[in-house]
């Protein structure tokens, strides 16, 4: 059985770590709104319907042949589920 005072440093290192987690969510949640709402709206306003397609080329082969069609399919069945889970959405 663990001695109180390391049961206590558990605890502390647990909160420290939740702490750093909602941080590094946070920091992930303006970035995504700051893409949202200032990079993409400025891209859609300045790129032509051919650059916005190249770039979506690009990604695509990106997702297929550098990550690969099984990792990309794992990687978004774990954000699917987690999607669904913790925000109530479906991801497509």
């Amino acid at each position: 059985m663990k001695s109180t005072k390391l049961l206590m440093a558990d605890h502390e290192s647990i909160l420290e770590a939740l702490m750093y987690a909602r941080r590094y969510v946070q920091l992930l949640t303006e970035h995504i709104e700051k893409e949202n709402y200032v990079l993409f709206d400025k891209a859609d306003q300045t790129l032509t319907d051919e650059e916005d397609q190249k770039i979506a080329d690009a990604f695509d082969h990106f997702d297929k042949n550098i990550v690969g069609t099984p990792t990309y399919e794992r990687i978004h069945g774990i954000l699917e589920k987690l999607a669904s889970k913790y925000l109530g959405v479906a991801v497509h």
